[in-house]
């Protein structure tokens, strides 16, 4: 508040001496008269403040956005490398959505472009290069790439997060005290996993948007939909606990899946049988931990 005072009574200082100086030669009266007769002066006014405005909240709100940021991933680097014994001190809080609003944006934003520079910079040339493979291959290639690093990436961080939590298990802690409430208050690594994945498929349904349509174009967008609302009302009405046990439970048969998928392509593309061999063990592995996963565990926590 300190720094944008001093800002603003600078620009005040500074708008002042250059309207005495103006005022101080002739023409700088003429122009003022005729500034001041004219019916358009007070909207090119008022789009000046507005403009000013505009710019101090996008500053600020820019300036809230890296601290906030730093906090939450400060949170989730001291689970991933240094352990749950070292994130008991860790600050806990509860849904602020003018907060977690903007920790969303500039996660989703940041997905989105690590999700289309590595497919449109690293990726599909390197698949067109290596493989021959042209549009739709391409697309659905380069898609099975981001979807197996992102599904693994938060099944990594997921398996790191949720068993570090107090109450992980056994499984009544998920609700005990849940009528008293205070559920919705939860530790930073946890804030920072459960925003970065819906962030994920915030990033998802503009990126299905962008993609050439396929078959089940209606279908995938309807998912992430539907996936984001469910995030965002566990989060906020303190179901959190088992939330993110269905979270982590969800990421691990994907990843086999769209390796398989990768192999297959492979396969088609090269006409060597091993990549084929490939894909049809990672499809079992697959089967296996869906059936473990979402046929076993997913049923006992639901």
């Amino acid at each position: 508040k300190d720094r944008a005072g001093g800002e603003r009574s600078r620009a005040e200082r500074a708008h002042i001496f250059v309207m005495k100086a103006a005022m101080g030669s002739p023409l700088g009266r003429r122009r003022a008269e005729a500034e001041a007769s004219s019916p358009w002066w007070p909207t090119v006014q008022g789009v000046a403040m507005c403009g000013f405005s505009v710019h101090r909240v996008v500053a600020f709100g820019a300036e809230r956005g890296v601290d906030e940021v730093r906090a939450v991933l400060h949170g989730l680097g001291v689970v991933m490398l240094e352990g749950a014994g070292a994130a008991t001190s860790l600050p806990h809080a509860s849904p602020d959505m003018d907060r977690d609003s903007l920790l969303t944006a500039v996660f989703t934003a940041s997905f989105f472009a690590v999700n289309w520079g590595l497919r449109c910079l690293v990726v599909e040339p390197a698949a067109r290069r290596a493989l021959g493979l042209q549009r739709s291959d391409l697309q659905k290639f380069a898609q099975s790439v981001m979807e197996a690093l992102f599904y693994g990436a938060f099944m990594f961080i997921g398996s790191a997060v949720v068993p570090s939590q107090e109450w992980v298990w056994p499984s009544w802690k998920w609700w005990k005290g849940f009528a008293d409430g205070g559920h919705e208050v939860m530790r930073s690594d946890l804030r920072c996993y459960y925003i970065m994945y819906i962030a994920r498929y915030v990033q998802a349904i503009f990126s299905v948007l962008l993609e050439r349509k396929r078959k089940d174009f209606a279908e995938m967008l309807v998912h992430h939909l539907v996936t984001v609302a469910v995030i965002y009302i566990s989060y906020v009405y303190g179901w959190n606990r088992v939330g993110v046990v269905v979270m982590v439970l969800l990421d691990p048969a994907d990843v086999p899946l769209h390796l398989a998928k990768l192999c297959k392509y492979t396969s088609e593309a090269t006409g060597r049988r091993t990549w084929q061999i490939a894909a049809d063990r990672l499809f079992e592995i697959f089967a296996l931990v869906f059936f473990v996963t979402r046929l076993v565990m997913y049923t006992y926590v639901c």
